[in-house]
């Protein structure tokens, strides 16, 4: 079973365990919206999967740097493709990272899969309570794992 897969499983059994918190993970506290189910009652929070892509086709390579990649695809743990966001900050000379970071939180993303990202990235994404899976490849072969670990 490969790394990626075994870290989807295991994302998969925490949540059953923790009522939908990943390990380390903390939800803040927010007054329901009106007719919203009680704390008792709620389902578990949905894992997002954000994809770093060279492009917005589902053959598009996995980039080396997630700061650099031209489009994000965002799935759910089913696999099922939620939206495809381009990447605004690739212009910027610094900060390409954090903001892009920030922008995947704003997104409700809960990891984040790309060959590798920055410091200051990383930093982001620990605040904002996100994970980082480092992967080749495809943005095919990503999705494949997830309907693979349903």
């Amino acid at each position: 079973m490969s790394t990626f897969r075994k870290v989807v499983a295991m994302l998969v059994l925490v949540m059953g365990v923790a009522g939908g918190l990943t390990a380390g993970a903390v939800e803040t506290a927010k007054a329901p919206a009106p007719g919203a189910q009680t704390a008792g009652t709620q389902a578990p929070q949905k894992q997002l999967f954000a994809i770093a892509a060279e492009g917005k086709e589902l053959t598009a390579p996995i980039p080396y740097l997630a700061a650099r990649a031209t489009h994000y695809h965002i799935y759910d743990e089913s696999g099922t493709l939620v939206e495809v966001v381009p990447n605004p900050f690739l212009a910027l000379e610094a900060g390409t990272g954090p903001a892009a970071a920030e922008m995947l939180a704003d997104h409700r993303v809960t990891v984040l899969v790309a060959g590798m990202a920055g410091p200051k990235m990383k930093d982001v994404l620990t605040a904002k309570k996100m994970r980082f899976v480092s992967r080749k490849g495809n943005v095919q072969g990503v999705v494949n794992e997830l309907k693979k670990s349903q």
